[in-house]
């Protein structure tokens, strides 16, 4: 949308990285859109990435432990008994990355106040 307005083709860095830091990259250096990113964001982020990566490489697996703990603080719960992947997870980690395109969302709409 931005590069559209713009009339800006869309190009990526080609360093190994996240598609989604390439876009971020993109939106905040060619387009100087002020998304900011706070490290609880990306805490749920990288987790939500660990989660995906770990899920699906070995699906069907039991979640390691390191990764439940990682899970159960981002997610505020208390212990690997209390963290499953199911309908509830799922849910609660579209609403994070809801929040945080939000802020995309937010900074776009910003950029054109100013």
């Amino acid at each position: 949308m931005v590069a559209e307005e713009r009339d800006m083709k869309i190009i990526l860095p080609q360093k190994n990285m996240p598609y989604l830091n390439k876009y971020l990259y993109f939106l905040t250096k060619d387009c100087s859109l002020p998304i900011e990113v706070n490290k609880k964001q990306w805490k749920y982020i990288n987790t939500l990435r660990e989660v995906r990566n770990k899920y699906i490489h070995k699906l069907g697996k039991n979640i390691p432990d390191e990764l439940c703990k990682k899970l159960n603080e981002i997610f505020e719960t208390t212990g690997k008994e209390d963290f499953k992947l199911n309908y509830e997870f799922v849910e609660l980690a579209f609403q994070k990355i809801s929040e945080f395109a939000k802020g995309i969302e937010l900074s776009y709409w910003y950029s054109k106040k100013i």
